[in-house]
């Protein structure tokens, strides 16, 4: 785990002012505003050696002309640097805009930039299709935000996610999060080397009306559960730990999803589907022969 400083004009660009493992910088917002402070935060963490990112802060213009406002600006970083696309406030234009931006940055510098958001906007809008495109997560949420570090392990649940990449949990006295892996971890998101999912993509391996049941460790993983079907816009979502006494119990595959996400039913005794949906991410599953 790294801890990570976010920095822009807000802050005196004196890095050695903000202790940190790695970090992220402001770069550009909308399609006229370049962070005076980015590039001299650039060069310092550069000579430290230290991982660093940049990223866009999104505004209500149109989409296409702020991506290549932020290429634009930023083509000398790329490679070296974590990027990311910063949704909040009044940039937020959807969950298809927000993806527009990240595909369209993703084939022009040919790796995949994380998003930012609130833990509010990540429950608040659809963003199945982000997730299936396998954008990470930097997640927005301050428990306590009174300049204390909270525990790594406390991040809190999403709805959409499997996992947060990077959580933001403090702005006291200044945007401190926790990068959830090593350097070696960070770089791979910086288009160095693959980023490894050790996952099998679930929607090649069943069926809708398969048995399938959990098996292993994977089973404690993180997952929704809801009483209506995912595709008819179940809005009684709760996140839920899947606990280990689920491990061999039967569920029947009720839905398949983009990438990693299927979605289950729990079958009672008698077989017939019990009333909860879980919406399971890298669970562990194996289909049950009959």
């Amino acid at each position: 785990m790294l801890k990570v400083a976010d920095l822009s004009n807000w802050q005196t660009p004196d890095l050695s002012q903000y202790p940190a493992d790695a970090y992220i910088f402001k770069a550009t917002e909308g399609c006229g505003y370049v962070d005076p402070h980015c590039d001299p935060f650039v060069q310092q963490v550069k000579a430290t050696g230290k991982p660093w990112g940049i990223y866009h802060f999104m505004d209500g213009t149109d989409w296409r002309a702020q991506a290549d406002f932020f290429l634009s600006n930023c083509r000398g970083y790329f490679g070296e640097c974590i990027v990311a696309l910063d949704y909040e406030g009044y940039g937020r234009q959807g969950a298809g805009v927000a993806k527009a931006w990240l595909d369209y940055v993703t084939d022009s510098i040919g790796y995949k930039p994380l998003i930012y958001m609130s833990s509010a906007d990540e429950v608040g809008d659809d963003w199945r299709e982000v997730v299936g495109g396998d954008y990470g997560l930097w997640l927005a949420n301050y428990p306590t935000n009174d300049g204390r570090d909270e525990e790594p392990e406390a991040c809190p649940i999403t709805r959409h996610w499997p996992q947060v990449a990077m959580w933001q949990y403090s702005s006291n006295p200044y945007d401190r999060s926790y990068f959830y892996g090593d350097e070696e971890v960070w770089s791979a998101y910086t288009g160095q080397q693959e980023v490894s999912h050790e996952a099998v993509d679930v929607t090649d391996r069943f069926q809708v009306g398969d048995i399938v049941h959990l098996r292993g460790d994977e089973a404690t993983q993180w997952a929704a559960v809801y009483t209506d079907l995912i595709e008819r816009g179940g809005e009684e979502v709760k996140p839920v730990t899947i606990d280990t006494g689920l491990q061999g119990k039967d569920f029947q595959v009720t839905w398949l999803g983009s990438h990693r996400q299927v979605e289950l039913a729990l079958l009672k005794s008698d077989g017939t589907q019990g009333q909860f949906r879980y919406v399971a991410y890298d669970w562990d599953l194996i289909k049950r022969e009959l």
